[in-house]
Protein backbone atom coordinates (compact mmCIF):
# COMPACT_ATOMS: atom_id res chain seq x y z
CA UNK A 1 0.00 0.00 0.00
CA UNK A 2 2.83 2.27 0.64
CA UNK A 3 4.30 1.81 -2.56
CA UNK A 4 1.46 2.94 -4.46
CA UNK A 5 0.79 5.91 -2.24
CA UNK A 6 4.55 6.86 -2.99
CA UNK A 7 4.06 5.77 -6.85
CA UNK A 8 1.04 7.93 -7.08
CA UNK A 9 2.82 10.88 -5.33
CA UNK A 10 5.83 10.84 -7.95
CA UNK A 11 3.27 11.06 -11.08
CA UNK A 12 1.55 13.47 -9.77
CA UNK A 13 4.69 15.65 -9.16
CA UNK A 14 5.86 14.51 -12.39
CA UNK A 15 2.51 15.63 -13.77
CA UNK A 16 3.19 19.01 -12.36
CA UNK A 17 6.15 19.67 -13.64
CA UNK A 18 5.14 19.08 -16.61
CA UNK A 19 2.48 21.59 -16.66
CA UNK A 20 4.73 23.99 -15.15
CA UNK A 21 7.12 23.80 -18.06
CA UNK A 22 4.28 23.72 -20.82
CA UNK A 23 2.41 26.86 -18.79
CA UNK A 24 5.85 29.01 -20.21
CA UNK A 25 5.30 30.18 -22.74
CA UNK A 26 7.99 29.58 -25.89
CA UNK A 27 9.30 30.91 -28.98
CA UNK A 28 8.44 34.80 -30.17
CA UNK A 29 5.91 36.86 -28.74
CA UNK A 30 3.32 37.43 -29.57
CA UNK A 31 3.20 41.61 -30.15
CA UNK A 32 6.98 41.50 -30.79
CA UNK A 33 9.36 40.67 -34.33
CA UNK A 34 12.10 37.95 -33.79
CA UNK A 35 14.97 37.50 -35.94
CA UNK A 36 16.87 35.10 -35.12
CA UNK A 37 18.25 36.07 -31.55
CA UNK A 38 16.67 39.28 -32.26
CA UNK A 39 13.44 40.23 -29.95
CA UNK A 40 11.91 43.84 -31.25
CA UNK A 41 8.88 44.99 -28.98
CA UNK A 42 9.53 48.24 -30.32
CA UNK A 43 6.44 51.14 -30.11
CA UNK A 44 4.17 48.37 -29.07
CA UNK A 45 2.73 50.41 -26.02
CA UNK A 46 3.62 48.02 -23.66
CA UNK A 47 3.84 49.04 -20.08
CA UNK A 48 5.36 45.72 -18.47
CA UNK A 49 7.77 43.00 -20.25
CA UNK A 50 6.08 40.39 -22.21
CA UNK A 51 5.44 37.04 -19.83
CA UNK A 52 7.36 35.11 -22.25
CA UNK A 53 10.69 32.81 -22.05
CA UNK A 54 13.31 35.33 -24.01
CA UNK A 55 16.45 33.36 -22.98
CA UNK A 56 17.64 32.70 -26.53
CA UNK A 57 17.84 36.67 -27.21
CA UNK A 58 21.23 37.90 -27.95
CA UNK A 59 19.55 41.50 -28.63
CA UNK A 60 15.96 42.87 -26.87
CA UNK A 61 14.29 46.23 -27.98
CA UNK A 62 11.89 47.37 -25.84
CA UNK A 63 12.34 51.22 -27.25
CA UNK A 64 8.76 53.32 -27.61
CA UNK A 65 6.60 52.01 -24.94
CA UNK A 66 5.54 52.96 -21.56
CA UNK A 67 7.70 50.60 -19.57
CA UNK A 68 8.08 52.62 -15.91
CA UNK A 69 10.98 51.29 -14.05
CA UNK A 70 12.58 47.79 -13.56
CA UNK A 71 11.98 45.71 -10.64
CA UNK A 72 13.88 43.13 -9.77
CA UNK A 73 11.56 40.04 -11.42
CA UNK A 74 10.96 42.04 -14.49
CA UNK A 75 11.85 39.12 -16.57
CA UNK A 76 10.45 35.93 -16.82
CA UNK A 77 13.75 34.14 -16.69
CA UNK A 78 17.65 34.84 -16.61
CA UNK A 79 18.86 36.02 -19.78
CA UNK A 80 22.47 34.41 -19.75
CA UNK A 81 22.65 35.44 -23.58
CA UNK A 82 21.85 38.94 -23.61
CA UNK A 83 24.05 41.29 -25.05
CA UNK A 84 22.35 44.38 -26.41
CA UNK A 85 19.38 45.99 -24.04
CA UNK A 86 17.61 48.73 -25.63
CA UNK A 87 15.07 50.87 -23.39
CA UNK A 88 15.28 54.23 -24.84
CA UNK A 89 12.06 56.78 -25.07
CA UNK A 90 9.97 54.87 -22.01
CA UNK A 91 9.00 56.43 -18.60
CA UNK A 92 11.53 54.65 -16.82
CA UNK A 93 11.66 56.49 -13.86
CA UNK A 94 13.57 53.84 -11.42
CA UNK A 95 15.92 50.76 -11.94
CA UNK A 96 15.98 48.38 -8.80
CA UNK A 97 19.25 47.23 -6.80
CA UNK A 98 18.91 43.96 -8.28
CA UNK A 99 17.02 44.74 -11.69
CA UNK A 100 19.90 44.21 -14.17
CA UNK A 101 21.27 40.83 -12.39
CA UNK A 102 18.85 39.05 -14.71
CA UNK A 103 20.52 40.38 -17.48
CA UNK A 104 24.50 39.73 -16.04
CA UNK A 105 26.18 39.54 -19.62
CA UNK A 106 25.03 42.73 -21.43
CA UNK A 107 27.43 44.75 -23.08
CA UNK A 108 25.14 47.54 -24.70
CA UNK A 109 22.56 48.98 -22.12
CA UNK A 110 20.76 51.93 -23.42
CA UNK A 111 18.24 53.89 -21.21
CA UNK A 112 18.27 57.48 -22.83
CA UNK A 113 15.19 59.38 -23.38
CA UNK A 114 13.68 58.00 -19.79
CA UNK A 115 13.23 59.74 -16.23
CA UNK A 116 16.41 58.55 -14.62
CA UNK A 117 17.37 60.90 -11.76
CA UNK A 118 19.87 59.33 -9.53
CA UNK A 119 22.38 56.63 -10.08
CA UNK A 120 23.08 54.94 -7.31
CA UNK A 121 25.66 52.56 -6.55
CA UNK A 122 23.78 49.67 -7.02
CA UNK A 123 22.19 50.52 -10.45
CA UNK A 124 25.02 49.13 -12.23
CA UNK A 125 26.98 46.94 -9.45
CA UNK A 126 25.35 43.49 -11.44
CA UNK A 127 26.68 44.63 -15.08
CA UNK A 128 30.65 43.97 -15.20
CA UNK A 129 31.14 43.33 -18.82
CA UNK A 130 28.90 46.62 -19.44
CA UNK A 131 31.28 48.34 -22.38
CA UNK A 132 28.11 51.46 -23.46
CA UNK A 133 25.84 52.89 -21.28
CA UNK A 134 23.32 55.36 -22.91
CA UNK A 135 22.22 57.76 -20.38
CA UNK A 136 21.54 61.06 -21.87
CA UNK A 137 17.87 62.82 -22.08
CA UNK A 138 17.10 61.48 -18.69
CA UNK A 139 16.44 64.33 -15.52
CA UNK A 140 19.40 63.25 -13.52
CA UNK A 141 21.12 65.46 -10.65
CA UNK A 142 23.32 63.21 -9.13
CA UNK A 143 25.86 60.41 -9.66
CA UNK A 144 26.71 58.33 -6.29
CA UNK A 145 30.80 57.42 -6.34
CA UNK A 146 30.35 54.47 -6.40
CA UNK A 147 27.79 54.28 -9.29
CA UNK A 148 30.37 52.62 -11.71
CA UNK A 149 32.66 51.16 -9.75
CA UNK A 150 33.78 47.81 -10.97
CA UNK A 151 32.84 48.41 -14.16
CA UNK A 152 36.16 47.93 -16.02
CA UNK A 153 34.97 47.18 -19.38
CA UNK A 154 33.12 50.39 -19.73
CA UNK A 155 34.45 52.50 -22.53
CA UNK A 156 31.89 55.21 -23.18
CA UNK A 157 29.28 56.91 -21.00
CA UNK A 158 26.36 59.03 -22.15
CA UNK A 159 25.53 61.57 -19.85
CA UNK A 160 24.21 64.83 -21.87
CA UNK A 161 21.07 66.69 -21.69
CA UNK A 162 20.74 66.08 -18.01
CA UNK A 163 20.93 67.92 -15.11
CA UNK A 164 24.50 67.77 -13.58
CA UNK A 165 25.87 70.27 -11.74
CA UNK A 166 29.26 68.64 -10.81
CA UNK A 167 31.91 67.08 -13.17
CA UNK A 168 32.16 63.38 -11.79
CA UNK A 169 36.25 63.15 -11.58
CA UNK A 170 35.58 59.86 -9.86
CA UNK A 171 34.92 58.35 -13.47
CA UNK A 172 38.27 59.28 -14.58
CA UNK A 173 40.73 59.74 -11.63
CA UNK A 174 40.86 58.28 -8.00
CA UNK A 175 40.58 54.72 -6.83
CA UNK A 176 37.62 54.11 -8.59
CA UNK A 177 38.36 55.43 -11.98
CA UNK A 178 37.74 53.21 -15.24
CA UNK A 179 40.84 52.38 -17.36
CA UNK A 180 38.72 51.94 -19.99
CA UNK A 181 36.83 54.98 -20.47
CA UNK A 182 37.53 56.82 -23.39
CA UNK A 183 34.45 58.73 -23.99
CA UNK A 184 32.59 60.90 -21.48
CA UNK A 185 29.52 63.02 -22.56
CA UNK A 186 28.61 65.51 -20.49
CA UNK A 187 27.03 68.19 -22.62
CA UNK A 188 24.10 70.30 -21.87
CA UNK A 189 23.84 69.73 -18.14
CA UNK A 190 24.51 72.25 -15.40
CA UNK A 191 28.38 72.33 -14.61
CA UNK A 192 29.23 75.57 -14.22
CA UNK A 193 33.12 74.93 -13.36
CA UNK A 194 35.46 71.30 -14.25
CA UNK A 195 38.75 70.39 -12.42
CA UNK A 196 41.11 71.72 -15.67
CA UNK A 197 44.38 69.89 -13.83
CA UNK A 198 42.72 66.90 -13.14
CA UNK A 199 41.77 66.85 -16.72
CA UNK A 200 44.97 67.86 -17.94
CA UNK A 201 46.59 65.32 -16.17
CA UNK A 202 44.88 62.72 -17.98
CA UNK A 203 46.58 60.74 -21.19
CA UNK A 204 45.45 62.18 -24.14
CA UNK A 205 43.49 59.96 -25.46
CA UNK A 206 41.36 60.29 -22.80
CA UNK A 207 41.00 63.89 -22.60
CA UNK A 208 40.00 63.65 -26.42
CA UNK A 209 36.92 62.19 -25.47
CA UNK A 210 35.77 64.62 -22.92
CA UNK A 211 32.86 66.43 -24.61
CA UNK A 212 31.68 69.88 -22.25
CA UNK A 213 30.01 71.95 -25.10
CA UNK A 214 26.48 73.29 -23.79
CA UNK A 215 27.40 74.14 -20.27
CA UNK A 216 27.61 77.67 -19.05
CA UNK A 217 30.96 77.85 -17.46
CA UNK A 218 32.62 80.30 -15.43
CA UNK A 219 34.95 82.05 -18.06
CA UNK A 220 38.30 81.85 -16.78
CA UNK A 221 42.12 81.69 -17.67
CA UNK A 222 42.23 77.93 -17.24
CA UNK A 223 39.19 77.07 -18.78
CA UNK A 224 40.46 79.23 -21.88
CA UNK A 225 43.48 77.73 -22.27
CA UNK A 226 42.59 74.48 -21.59
CA UNK A 227 40.18 74.25 -24.56
CA UNK A 228 42.59 76.60 -26.70
CA UNK A 229 45.15 73.43 -26.24
CA UNK A 230 42.25 71.17 -27.36
CA UNK A 231 41.40 73.03 -30.14
CA UNK A 232 45.29 72.86 -31.23
CA UNK A 233 45.42 69.38 -31.27
CA UNK A 234 42.41 69.02 -33.67
CA UNK A 235 39.90 66.96 -30.70
CA UNK A 236 36.98 66.48 -31.99
CA UNK A 237 35.24 67.35 -28.56
CA UNK A 238 36.47 70.52 -29.62
CA UNK A 239 36.63 71.36 -33.40
CA UNK A 240 33.07 69.71 -33.89
CA UNK A 241 30.90 71.80 -31.17
CA UNK A 242 33.69 75.28 -31.61
CA UNK A 243 30.05 77.56 -31.35
CA UNK A 244 28.42 75.64 -28.49
CA UNK A 245 31.38 76.26 -25.89
CA UNK A 246 30.16 79.40 -24.14
CA UNK A 247 31.15 80.76 -20.97
CA UNK A 248 29.79 83.87 -18.29
CA UNK A 249 31.65 86.23 -16.96
CA UNK A 250 30.96 87.77 -12.91
CA UNK A 251 28.23 90.19 -14.02
CA UNK A 252 27.33 89.54 -17.35
CA UNK A 253 23.85 88.19 -18.14
CA UNK A 254 24.73 87.21 -21.62
CA UNK A 255 27.13 84.09 -22.20
CA UNK A 256 30.45 84.90 -24.92
CA UNK A 257 31.58 82.17 -27.29
CA UNK A 258 35.29 80.85 -25.58
CA UNK A 259 36.57 80.82 -29.17
CA UNK A 260 35.22 83.99 -30.40
CA UNK A 261 37.06 86.30 -27.48
CA UNK A 262 40.06 88.59 -28.84
CA UNK A 263 43.13 88.07 -27.53
CA UNK A 264 43.56 89.87 -24.30
CA UNK A 265 40.22 89.87 -23.69
CA UNK A 266 40.10 88.35 -20.06
CA UNK A 267 43.27 90.04 -18.88
CA UNK A 268 45.14 86.42 -18.95
CA UNK A 269 48.54 86.60 -18.78
CA UNK A 270 51.18 86.34 -22.15
CA UNK A 271 50.91 83.57 -23.77
CA UNK A 272 48.23 81.53 -21.88
CA UNK A 273 45.83 83.61 -23.75
CA UNK A 274 47.22 84.42 -27.03
CA UNK A 275 49.67 81.09 -27.40
CA UNK A 276 47.50 78.75 -25.50
CA UNK A 277 49.14 76.09 -23.63
CA UNK A 278 52.06 75.68 -25.40
CA UNK A 279 52.98 71.38 -24.76
CA UNK A 280 55.94 69.54 -25.76
CA UNK A 281 57.14 66.27 -26.14
CA UNK A 282 59.69 64.50 -25.72
CA UNK A 283 61.00 60.36 -25.61
CA UNK A 284 63.61 59.08 -23.55
CA UNK A 285 65.15 55.56 -23.25
CA UNK A 286 66.67 54.12 -20.04
CA UNK A 287 67.64 50.73 -19.32
CA UNK A 288 65.92 48.56 -16.17
CA UNK A 289 67.60 49.12 -13.24
CA UNK A 290 68.90 52.94 -14.23
CA UNK A 291 68.34 55.96 -13.34
CA UNK A 292 66.67 59.13 -15.33
CA UNK A 293 66.04 62.86 -14.84
CA UNK A 294 63.55 64.50 -16.51
CA UNK A 295 63.45 67.95 -16.43
CA UNK A 296 60.53 70.40 -16.95
CA UNK A 297 62.19 72.56 -19.84
CA UNK A 298 60.93 75.72 -21.38
CA UNK A 299 58.61 76.75 -18.68
CA UNK A 300 58.55 80.09 -17.93
CA UNK A 301 60.20 81.22 -14.57
CA UNK A 302 59.32 80.11 -11.15
CA UNK A 303 58.75 82.36 -7.82
CA UNK A 304 56.49 81.74 -4.89
CA UNK A 305 53.32 82.07 -6.56
CA UNK A 306 53.93 79.62 -9.61
CA UNK A 307 52.74 75.58 -8.65
CA UNK A 308 54.84 72.64 -10.41
CA UNK A 309 53.20 69.10 -10.81
CA UNK A 310 54.25 66.11 -12.29
CA UNK A 311 51.83 63.45 -13.19
CA UNK A 312 52.67 60.13 -13.65
CA UNK A 313 51.61 57.48 -15.67
CA UNK A 314 49.71 55.87 -13.08
CA UNK A 315 48.09 59.37 -12.66
CA UNK A 316 49.75 60.00 -8.94
CA UNK A 317 50.36 64.30 -8.97
CA UNK A 318 53.55 65.02 -7.31
CA UNK A 319 55.10 68.34 -5.95
CA UNK A 320 57.99 69.64 -5.43
CA UNK A 321 59.93 68.32 -2.23
CA UNK A 322 58.08 64.88 -2.57
CA UNK A 323 59.82 61.61 -2.40
CA UNK A 324 57.36 58.39 -3.21
CA UNK A 325 58.95 54.66 -3.88
CA UNK A 326 61.49 55.45 -7.08
CA UNK A 327 60.19 58.79 -7.90
CA UNK A 328 61.65 62.08 -6.57
CA UNK A 329 60.46 66.00 -7.15
CA UNK A 330 63.23 68.29 -6.40
CA UNK A 331 62.29 72.02 -5.13
CA UNK A 332 63.24 73.00 -8.56
CA UNK A 333 61.10 70.92 -10.39
CA UNK A 334 63.52 68.01 -12.13
CA UNK A 335 61.86 64.49 -11.47
CA UNK A 336 64.16 61.66 -10.75
CA UNK A 337 63.81 58.13 -11.33
CA UNK A 338 65.85 55.48 -10.03
CA UNK A 339 66.20 51.78 -10.63
CA UNK A 340 63.84 51.61 -13.26
CA UNK A 341 61.45 49.24 -13.93
CA UNK A 342 59.40 48.37 -17.17
CA UNK A 343 56.38 49.24 -15.54
CA UNK A 344 57.61 52.90 -14.85
CA UNK A 345 57.31 53.37 -18.45
CA UNK A 346 54.33 56.02 -19.89
CA UNK A 347 53.43 59.60 -20.02
CA UNK A 348 55.36 61.74 -17.66
CA UNK A 349 53.35 65.70 -17.57
CA UNK A 350 55.08 68.24 -15.94
CA UNK A 351 52.54 71.08 -15.72
CA UNK A 352 53.41 75.02 -14.59
CA UNK A 353 50.39 77.05 -12.77
CA UNK A 354 50.99 80.49 -12.51
CA UNK A 355 48.66 82.64 -10.54
CA UNK A 356 45.26 82.99 -11.03
CA UNK A 357 45.08 79.07 -12.09
CA UNK A 358 46.44 80.14 -15.34
CA UNK A 359 47.55 77.25 -17.24
CA UNK A 360 51.28 78.31 -18.48
CA UNK A 361 52.87 75.15 -19.65
CA UNK A 362 52.40 71.45 -19.99
CA UNK A 363 55.38 69.42 -20.95
CA UNK A 364 55.08 65.67 -21.80
CA UNK A 365 57.62 63.48 -21.18
CA UNK A 366 57.93 59.37 -22.77
CA UNK A 367 59.82 56.95 -20.76
CA UNK A 368 60.61 53.56 -22.28
CA UNK A 369 62.22 51.26 -19.89
CA UNK A 370 64.16 48.69 -21.70
CA UNK A 371 66.29 45.04 -20.61
CA UNK A 372 70.11 46.18 -20.96
CA UNK A 373 71.17 42.49 -20.44
CA UNK A 374 68.98 41.90 -23.91
CA UNK A 375 69.81 44.74 -25.54
CA UNK A 376 73.68 43.63 -24.74
CA UNK A 377 72.99 40.20 -26.02
CA UNK A 378 71.41 41.37 -29.49
CA UNK A 379 74.21 43.33 -29.90
CA UNK A 380 76.52 40.83 -29.61
CA UNK A 381 74.33 38.42 -31.38
CA UNK A 382 74.78 40.84 -34.50
CA UNK A 383 78.41 41.60 -34.25
CA UNK A 384 78.90 37.82 -33.97
CA UNK A 385 76.99 36.90 -37.18
CA UNK A 386 78.83 39.91 -39.01
CA UNK A 387 82.01 38.31 -37.76
CA UNK A 388 80.90 35.13 -39.53
CA UNK A 389 79.91 36.41 -42.80
CA UNK A 390 83.33 38.14 -43.45
CA UNK A 391 84.59 35.11 -42.69
CA UNK A 392 82.81 33.29 -45.09
CA UNK A 393 83.11 35.97 -48.00
CA UNK A 394 86.96 35.76 -47.23
CA UNK A 395 86.96 31.51 -47.55
CA UNK A 396 84.62 31.96 -51.17
CA UNK A 397 87.29 34.69 -51.95
CA UNK A 398 90.48 32.48 -51.33
CA UNK A 399 88.85 29.08 -53.11
CA UNK A 400 87.89 31.21 -56.45
CA UNK A 401 91.67 32.38 -56.54
CA UNK A 402 93.31 28.70 -56.12
CA UNK A 403 91.03 26.93 -58.11
CA UNK A 404 89.80 29.51 -60.91
CA UNK A 405 93.09 31.34 -61.51
CA UNK A 406 94.94 30.10 -64.67
CA UNK A 407 98.26 28.64 -64.45
CA UNK A 408 101.01 30.29 -66.68
CA UNK A 409 103.02 27.89 -69.34
CA UNK A 410 106.05 28.80 -70.60
CA UNK A 411 107.08 26.36 -73.40
CA UNK A 412 110.91 25.45 -74.61
CA UNK A 413 112.21 23.44 -76.99
CA UNK A 414 113.97 19.96 -76.10
CA UNK A 415 116.76 20.93 -78.37
CA UNK A 416 116.56 24.82 -77.35
CA UNK A 417 118.67 23.53 -73.80
CA UNK A 418 121.47 22.29 -75.63
CA UNK A 419 123.64 24.69 -77.90
CA UNK A 420 123.05 24.65 -81.26
CA UNK A 421 125.63 23.10 -83.27
CA UNK A 422 127.89 20.33 -82.09
CA UNK A 423 130.78 23.44 -81.41
CA UNK A 424 131.50 23.31 -77.79
CA UNK A 425 134.07 25.97 -77.99
CA UNK A 426 134.45 28.71 -74.98
CA UNK A 427 133.87 31.43 -77.17
CA UNK A 428 130.60 30.14 -78.94
CA UNK A 429 127.71 31.99 -79.05
CA UNK A 430 124.89 29.94 -77.53
CA UNK A 431 121.28 30.82 -78.21
CA UNK A 432 118.14 29.26 -76.63
CA UNK A 433 114.65 30.42 -78.19
CA UNK A 434 111.74 29.87 -75.73
CA UNK A 435 108.21 30.31 -77.09
CA UNK A 436 104.77 31.04 -75.20
CA UNK A 437 101.35 30.33 -76.37
CA UNK A 438 98.48 32.59 -76.78
CA UNK A 439 96.59 30.92 -73.93
CA UNK A 440 97.22 29.53 -70.59
CA UNK A 441 96.64 26.15 -69.14
CA UNK A 442 95.17 25.28 -65.79
CA UNK A 443 96.74 21.63 -65.33
CA UNK A 444 100.95 21.08 -66.32
CA UNK A 445 99.55 17.80 -68.12
CA UNK A 446 97.69 19.98 -70.31
CA UNK A 447 100.06 22.64 -70.80
CA UNK A 448 102.62 19.27 -71.94
CA UNK A 449 100.56 17.97 -74.57
CA UNK A 450 100.33 21.04 -75.94
CA UNK A 451 103.81 21.95 -76.10
CA UNK A 452 104.36 18.55 -77.67
CA UNK A 453 101.45 19.11 -79.98
CA UNK A 454 103.09 22.70 -80.96
CA UNK A 455 106.62 21.00 -81.57
CA UNK A 456 105.25 18.28 -83.80
CA UNK A 457 102.93 21.10 -85.59
CA UNK A 458 99.75 19.51 -84.48
CA UNK A 459 96.99 21.44 -83.44
CA UNK A 460 95.34 24.30 -85.48
CA UNK A 461 98.83 26.85 -85.27
CA UNK A 462 101.32 23.79 -85.62
CA UNK A 463 102.91 24.69 -89.14
CA UNK A 464 103.53 28.18 -88.16
CA UNK A 465 105.09 27.69 -84.95
CA UNK A 466 106.76 24.81 -86.86
CA UNK A 467 108.32 26.90 -89.67
CA UNK A 468 109.34 29.87 -86.79
CA UNK A 469 111.69 26.74 -85.53
CA UNK A 470 112.94 26.07 -88.96
CA UNK A 471 114.08 29.74 -89.54
CA UNK A 472 115.23 30.19 -86.01
CA UNK A 473 117.41 27.16 -85.91
CA UNK A 474 119.15 28.27 -89.30
CA UNK A 475 119.79 31.06 -88.13
CA UNK A 476 121.32 30.08 -85.38
CA UNK A 477 123.47 27.37 -87.42
CA UNK A 478 124.71 30.44 -89.36
CA UNK A 479 125.83 32.54 -86.58
CA UNK A 480 127.96 29.78 -85.03
CA UNK A 481 129.03 28.68 -88.53
CA UNK A 482 130.21 32.52 -89.09
CA UNK A 483 131.86 32.65 -85.29
CA UNK A 484 133.96 29.55 -86.51
CA UNK A 485 135.31 30.99 -89.74
CA UNK A 486 136.09 34.52 -87.34
CA UNK A 487 137.72 32.20 -84.57
CA UNK A 488 140.29 30.61 -87.44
Amino acid sequence: MSRICLFMLLAIGLLCCVCLVCSVPQGCPRPCLCAGDMVVCSNQNLSTIPDHSLAFASRLDLSYNQIAGLAPDWTLDRLDKLDALILHHNAISYISPKALSRVPHVRYLDLSTNRVRTVSKSTFSDVKHLEVLLLFNNQITTISPQAFSGLHSLQRIYLSWNMLSEFPSGLLVGKRKLPQLGFLDLSYNLLTQVPVLEILSLPAWQQAGIYLHGNLLACGCALHTMLQHWSQKQFRSVTDFRSDYTCLLPGVSRSLSVFSMPAGFMNCSGSAVEASLVSGHRVLEVHVGEAIVLHCESAPPRDVHTTLLWVTPAQHVLRPGVHTGALHVFPNGTLELYKARPEDSGIYTCIVVSPGNNLSQSIEVSVRVGNLSSDRSSQSFSTALTTLGSCGVSLVLVLLYLYLTPCRCSFRTKNASKPYGDHGKAGGVKKVVFLEPDHEYEHESDCEHVQNNHMSGGGPWGRSQGSILKNSNAQASSSTATMDSLAA
